[in-house]
Formats: C-alpha cells, structure tokens, sequence
C-alpha cells in the first residue's frame, strides 16, 4: 500500500517548509507517515469486509492483496496466516495489520525459499570474497536469480541486471536487496504468463482446464506430463472445479517450478537415491560421489563431463552438489531425455498416437539395440495398444529400468574394461577353477593397491569385501554351491564390484585433496572452469593431423595398456611435452630459459603422478603463476583468446 508522492510531499510540508528535516521531524515526519498508513489499509479492509463482520476471509484477502500490487503466492499466504491467524481462518483488522508487515517484509516469500535464496546469495558472495569484494556483485546477479529460479528465467533476469548498469549501479548487493530483485524477476515472469495465460483463454472466461493448461506450458518451453499437471491441479485448485484463475495458475507454475517439474513421488525417489549415496548425511556430495550416482541409475560419464555437469548447477559454488542440485540436474537431464523421447516418438506416430504395430520398435530403439530385446518386451506388460506420449514415455521408463536391473553386475563398466578384468582375474586364478581362494587373493588384493600389512588395513579390505560381495549379490550375482566352500574368498563379478568400490573410493579421496589444493589457490569459481576445459580438452585431444594421429595413436596404446595393468588407473594427466605444447598453442614463445622457469614451477606444486604428468590442480596452481607474473605475456593472449570465444 503506496502512497503517492504528492501526498507524501503534502505530509513533510505540513512538518516543514524547507527541503531539509532534522532528525526530530524526520521522526515526526515518520508517526504521521505510520498513522496515515494505518488509516489507509483500514479503509481498504473495509472495503473488502464485505459482509462487514470486522473479519475478512482468505478468499477476500487474495483479491485485496491483489489490488495493492502485491505478489498473490498460495504458500506466502499461509505461512503468514500461520503466525497471525488465531485459528479460525479469518483475519481481524489487526491480525490484518501484522499479516501486511510479514507479507511484505518477506517480499512474498516463504521462510524455506528465503534459507535456499540465501545457500544461493552466500555462495556467490564467497566467491566475490576471493578477489576481496563483499557482497553479491551485480555482474553476477543474473546468475543467481537464474540459480533460484532456473533457466527458464535468465531472458528476465539479465534485463534486471541490464536495467542496474544503465542506472550506473556498480556497487555490490546486500541479501535483501537480493530478495527484492528477486521478487521484482517474480512480478516480471507474472506478468510474462498473464499475457501467455489470456492468449489461451480463447472463451475469455478466465479459467482454464488441464488441456489448456498443458498447451500452454509447452508455450512457455516446457514439457509438462499428464500426471504431474493433474498431481498439481488437484493442490492449487482454490475451488476444486478443476479449472484454475490466473492467480491459481501462478501458483501451479511456482510449484511447478520449485519441484522442477516431478511428481512428490519422483521427488521422494530423487531424494532416496541421493541419501543413499551421502553416506555422512551432510548432503554434500562430491564430483565422483555423482559419478557414483549416475552409473547406479545407468549412465556412465566420463570425468570432464562431469565436471562439466557440476559447474552446471553448483549454485552455491563450493564444488559439491546439495540435494536440491542434484534435484536440478535430474531435471535437466529429465528435459533432455524427453527431447529424445519425442523425436522417436514422433518418427513412428500417427497423428498423435503411436499404433500398436509400431509401440514395441519404438521402446526398443528408446533403450538403443536392433531387434526386440526382453526389456522392450517386458515393460508392454502384454499385446501392445495404440498409445500417447505420455503412455510411450512410462514404457520407455520402464524398458530402461530392466536394462539397467539386468546389467548392474557390470558396475558400469564397459565390455572391453570387464574383459580386461576377466584376463586378471583368470591371471591369479592359478588353478585355473574359475574363483579365487584366500591364497591367490592375497597377491590380487596387494596389485589393485588393498594392502593387508596391518590389522587396520586387514579390517579395511574386508570392508571393502563384504560391501563388494553385498552389492554383487543386490545386482542379481548368485553363488553357486560350490562358491560357498570353505576357502573360495572372490568370484568374477564380485571382484568387479570390489574393483568399482576400490576406483570410487580412491577417486573421492583425491577429489578432495585437490579441491583443498584448488579452493588455497583462492581463484574463482569460473576461472577454474575454463582451466578446466582447457586442461581436458587438451588431455584428450582429437586431431586430424596425419603425423600427430600416429603419435596420439601411440600414447592411446600406451594409456590402455597401463590401465590394462591397473584397472584402477584412469586419471587424466597431461604430459610435460604436452603442456608446452598446449602453451604454444596460446601463441607464448618459449625460449630455453622460460622453459626451465615452468619446469620449475610444475616441481615445486607437487602434484605429478609417478610417471611425471601433471595433474589438474598442478596445471591450475602453474597457470596462476603464469597469470599473476604475466609470464611471456600470456595475459594479453589469453585476453584475446576470450574475445575470439565470446
């Protein structure tokens, strides 16, 4: 509730009549500003008490909050009815009075979208703090609210940050100047979806049904499932007509939007999936943890695409992914996977159906293969019908789910690497009867790096052994009878599950060695990133180069037979020849002497492998040298680089 400026003006020259106030009169100034308020909302409660009890009702109170320019949010209202409210759903002009000042005071939003706005602000802040600024720059203000609100909203918040530069704002920004950006994205995006909303309401009744709704979300660039609209219209239709206002449509989108477009069943499975894998319950996991993750559900990812994935929706920039990132990601892939979906779909449809003689191919090339396999045939249940998208999509979901069941036991390991074990496996196998017994374990489990010197490290290998035989036995692995005699301590494919255990363990200890390295080097968040596609593009570098093939052929050979040797081995690493060649590349002229300086440099970082190649962090730790000492002007090079790439 606004007042206008003329009757401010009028309000302070009844105070004074000069353009300045002492401190008295500004605070006199204030008492009356407050009572006029009071008398201004008193006259609009009244107004909508229309049966004049001295109460109104929710229902009065959403078009009242409405005519005050406020941001009318289903959640917001009740959080705060909560707290002013004496229980009978209906407000007083006082209870009235507090409810204004919660509503406003949260700019609209709930008490657990403020903590998950504020994860999000102080992330950025940190990394601000890196380069010795407080605060939520505004060049990074888009950013965030696109990390609060997702991707869909970036188009609205970079005209907010585009609005901040023309004003010549280049200070930096406080939380609740974060937050009123934020509702300010809020009421821009309302206004965005009640142009889309009156577009589609071609009757003009102002309601519109579950086909309406559908159609105009794929408007606004999602893919909304049956059953997540009709989950959703069952929970913000007001009246239960099943049509939805354009205040209840607004709040669909929102919780749309907040549950990134799942189910509460989805949701629960996401959140089981994830607990399952933060061990310490600190929900908190790091990039290999999410490898962990992926491979369970049936995706193998290489370790840049990883990284890649973690830059991507790590909104808090500390390197690790939170339950409501890894909610996000799912998401994302979520929408890329129905992308794909549809465009199998839409190569074997007819109309908008999919014929019964056409359902089985279409599922089978879902999960990739040629002919029909069992999981195709097992998730049509029976003879197959002509069915919708949706209906392809649920049968798609369940094809997938048998083929990952089936090939658990491979712990995501390809063919080629589980031939690999099988050859090392039958290399200690010395009597050639198909498992492994105490004795010849003891020489596997010392090569695959699981020494058994002490009691502790003894306690350790079974550990691993036990939970490697456990999760061999959850993947369908049965022991056969003569498996169970005394002295039969491996099988194959729980040797497979140990190694797995091993490699996932191994990789988790060194990611966080290295992400202490990395967060010492106190370099931001993004700067890191674009290191990090370099050092990766680079490690694995495809060339077309006939002579550089041949070479590139050679250290290929090279990398898989030591990985041969030691399957737990599959650590990028970039080599010192091809670390000068990487920086020639960026057009720096080495001479004799500049080399010896980096030579130098790489040593005294001291992350090499044993074979002299430089790790990640080491590449990190020796760029940031370069760039602090403007070595052989790499500045000016890489400034240049960056313009070309924009």
């Amino acid at each position: 509730i606004v007042m206008s400026v003329e009757s401010v003006m009028d309000l302070a020259l009844g105070i004074t009549n000069f353009k300045e106030m002492n401190f008295p009169q500004f605070c006199d100034f204030m008492r009356k500003y407050a009572y006029q308020q009071m008398d201004n909302c008193s006259v609009l409660f009244a107004q909508y008490d229309g049966d004049g009890s001295g109460e109104i009702s929710v229902a009065e109170l959403r078009p009242l909050l409405a005519s005050c320019g406020f941001l009318v949010v289903r959640s917001m209202i009740e959080e705060a009815l909560s707290i002013c409210d004496d229980g009978n759903g209906e407000l007083t002009f006082e209870e009235f009075m507090v409810f204004l000042t919660i509503y406003d005071h949260a700019e609209g939003f709930t008490q657990e979208q403020m903590a998950s706005m504020y994860k999000v602000f102080s992330g950025f802040a940190e990394e601000s703090s890196k380069l010795g600024i407080d605060g939520l720059t505004v060049q990074n203000l888009p950013e965030a609210l696109v990390a609060v609100f997702g991707a869909q909203s970036s188009q609205a918040a970079d005209g907010i940050a585009s609005l901040l530069k023309e004003r010549g704002t280049s200070r930096n920004l406080t939380f609740p100047e974060f937050l009123s950006f934020a509702r300010r994205l809020r009421m821009t995006e309302q206004k965005q979806y009640r142009q889309a909303f009156d577009m589609f309401d071609k009757d003009g009744s102002g309601l519109m049904d579950s086909t309406e709704v559908a159609s105009l979300m794929e408007y606004l660039g999602y893919t909304p499932m049956k059953n997540v609209i009709n989950e959703l219209l069952k929970e913000v239709d007001f009246e239960g007509d099943g049509e939805l206002d354009f205040e209840e449509f607004f709040h669909f989108m929102m919780v749309f939007r907040e549950r990134d477009g799942f189910t509460r069943q989805e949701l629960t499975e996401i959140s089981r999936i994830y607990d399952h894998f933060d061990k310490d319950g600190s929900d908190s996991i790091n990039v290999h943890e999410l490898g962990d993750i992926l491979r369970h559900i049936g995706y193998s990812i290489g370790q840049e695409d990883l990284y890649s994935i973690v830059a991507r929706v790590d909104f808090n920039r500390n390197g690790t992914i939170d339950k409501t990132e890894f909610k996000r990601l799912i998401r994302l892939h979520r929408e890329s996977e129905l992308q794909r979906l549809q465009t199998i779909f839409d190569k074997h449809r007819l109309a908008d159906i999919l014929s019964a003689n056409e359902v089985l191919s279409a599922v089978q090339e879902s999960i990739g293969g040629g002919k029909p396999n069992k999981h195709a045939k097992d998730a049509l249940f029976s003879i197959p019908k002509d069915i919708d998208f949706d209906q392809y999509v649920y049968l798609c979901d369940r094809a997938r789910y048998f083929k990952v069941e089936s090939e658990r036991k491979f712990a995501s390991f390809t063919r080629k690497e589980i031939s690999a074990l099988r050859d090392m496996y039958n290399k200690y196998d010395d009597n050639q009867n198909g498992v492994i017994d105490t004795l010849e374990a003891t020489k596997l489990l010392e090569d695959i790096g699981l020494h058994t010197r002490t009691k502790e490290e003894q306690r350790a290998v079974m550990d691993f052994v036990v939970q490697a035989k456990a999760n061999a036995k959850a993947a369908g692995v049965v022991r056969e009878k003569r498996h169970e005699a005394d002295g039969i301590f491996l099988t194959f494919w729980e040797l497979v599950q140990l190694v797995r255990l091993v490699k996932s363990s191994r990789a988790a200890e060194e990611e966080e060695k290295a992400r202490e390295k990395i967060s010492s080097l106190r370099m931001a968040t993004a700067d890191v990133e674009e290191f990090r596609k370099m050092f990766f593009s680079y490690a694995t570098k495809i060339t077309s180069s006939v002579a550089e093939e041949a070479v590139q052929s050679m250290a290929l050979d090279k990398m898989a037979e030591r990985k041969k040797d030691n399957p737990l081995d599959d650590e990028t690493t970039l080599s010192m020849s091809e670390f000068f060649k990487l920086l020639k590349s960026l057009g720096l002229v080495l001479s004799s002497e500049r080399t010896q300086q980096v030579e130098e440099q790489v040593k005294q970082t001291g992350w090499m492998n044993s074979l002299g190649e430089l790790r990640f962090p080491s590449f990190l730790q020796v760029m940031q040298w370069m760039i602090e000492s403007n070595f052989a002007g790499i500045n000016a090079v890489l400034k240049t680089q960056m313009s070309s790439t924009e």
